[in-house]
């Protein structure tokens, strides 16, 4: 699987764009490396779904849950 990450200052967005797709069900885990396509690692509890482009590997968008975020959309970059 692709292992992606979340930069400080990436965008945290209003709305999820059209031309996304559904991926599945965010795993949140306290490891520090994820086993499976759908793990999130986190200090903090969070629950949501993960969307992809299609044609495009670069990034992936999370509607996440928090404490402090309710459906938030937050933008991870494939990590380098």
């Amino acid at each position: 699987g692709e292992l992606y990450e979340w930069r400080q200052g990436r965008a945290i967005l209003e709305e999820l764009p059209s031309n996304l797709t559904y991926y599945a069900s965010i795993e949140h885990i306290n490891e520090e490396t994820p086993v499976e396509n759908n793990q999130l690692v986190a200090a903090f509890d969070v629950t949501g779904d993960i969307y992809t482009m299609v044609d495009d590997n670069s990034c992936v968008y999370l509607v996440v849950s928090t404490e402090w975020m309710d459906e938030a959309v937050v933008v991870f970059d494939k990590a380098s």
